[in-house]
């Protein structure tokens, strides 16, 4: 995910946030968010905080229905998990998500690229629960949830089981062979 800096009349830097081919920026002299598609404005929402959220998930159902549809359902089961599960979907929409390094590290089982420096890759790793380097889970930041209470789950924990899980169901969808044409008689 990038964020772009770009001007307005004013003078004042706004963030655009690319996800997946869609932008969302906010527009000061409309005072309102707006999703936009190759320029194109197809949602405009009210400013705030909710409004730039609610923005960022028309963005992603627009660009990746599946994905939206998971993160929504994610969200409203776990609602503490709610933002963070909002900008795992967008690293997950802008493939952020990569597999682990061959023979790098013992128990990794993917990478996630960071959202503000692209430079930097966070290994997850598996010793019964999922593992990350980052500030918000190793800081005891992110929530704890499960039967146990052992997992953590930041940002990049829930990029990677959410890329996990739509590769596992789109490798379940039975694949349909074309039917050759019959030519009937008349």
């Amino acid at each position: 995910m990038q964020a772009n800096e770009t001007t307005q009349t004013d003078k004042k830097p706004v963030k655009q946030i690319e996800i997946a081919g869609m932008v969302v920026r906010y527009d000061r002299s409309g005072a309102e968010w707006l999703v936009e598609q190759d320029g194109r404005i197809v949602e405009r929402l009210p400013p705030g905080a909710a409004g730039k959220e609610a923005a960022i998930e028309e963005a992603i159902h627009q660009a990746i229905p599946d994905l939206h549809q998971m993160a929504r359902y994610m969200a409203l089961k776990n609602p503490v998990l709610r933002t963070r599960i909002w900008k795992a979907a967008q690293l997950v929409a802008n493939g952020h998500v990569l597999p682990a390094r061959p023979g790098n590290l013992v128990n990794e089982v993917g990478q996630v690229i960071s959202e503000s420096d692209e430079g930097t890759l966070y290994s997850i790793q598996h010793r019964d629960v999922y593992l990350c380097g980052c500030e918000d889970y190793q800081f005891e930041q992110a929530p704890r949830l499960g039967s146990t209470g052992d997992q953590k789950y930041c940002k990049h924990v829930l990029a990677f089981v959410m890329d996990r899980q739509r590769r596992q169901m789109a490798a379940s969808i039975p694949m349909i062979q074309p039917v050759e044409e019959v030519a009937y008689a008349d």
